[in-house]
């Protein structure tokens, strides 16, 4: 890269060096204005050079594999986030229902899992380490929509 970088610059130099020769060698009138015009032509060509050197199939390649990257890359973010929002859900319920137990006067801990509805996550199955408590079953089933047969129990000793 660093050579042809040298290349690049040296060529730029020698073309400059050379249109200010010729400028300065040439009579004044139409001769010097032809070649004034020559000569910034070729210095442009130069300059651009390296950008028509340029091989358009190689950087439509690079940029189908960036594509497939950032594709690949977008799709581990979003399983990442559905997971994170997952957690928050199934911790911050487990969280709401110990809050009314505790209202009931009962002290537990909770497990909740959920189920996937297209992207959101749904609260569905309730673990509980006491007796059942019916009202408490109840109040689980008509705010959070889990039914009593996706709440377990303890069961009695």
């Amino acid at each position: 890269m660093m050579e042809q970088l040298r290349i690049w610059l040296f060529g730029v130099i020698a073309a400059a060096m050379v249109s200010a020769i010729l400028y300065t060698l040439l009579p004044k009138g139409a001769v010097a204005s032809i070649a004034k015009i020559t000569g910034g032509l070729i210095l442009l060509l130069v300059l651009v050079r390296p950008i028509l050197q340029v091989d358009i199939g190689s950087l439509e390649l690079r940029y189908d594999e960036y594509a497939a990257q950032i594709d690949e890359q977008i799709g581990q973010y979003r399983a990442d986030n559905q997971q994170q929002l997952q957690q928050i859900i199934e911790r911050e319920s487990a969280a709401y229902i110990s809050e009314k137990a505790a209202a009931f006067g009962l002290a537990c801990t909770v497990q909740v899992e959920c189920r996937w509805e297209g992207d959101v996550p749904i609260p569905d199955d309730v673990t509980m380490d006491i007796p059942k408590h019916m009202e408490l079953s109840r109040w689980i089933e008509q705010e959070l929509g889990i039914d009593a047969t996706h709440q377990y129990w303890r069961e009695d000793e």
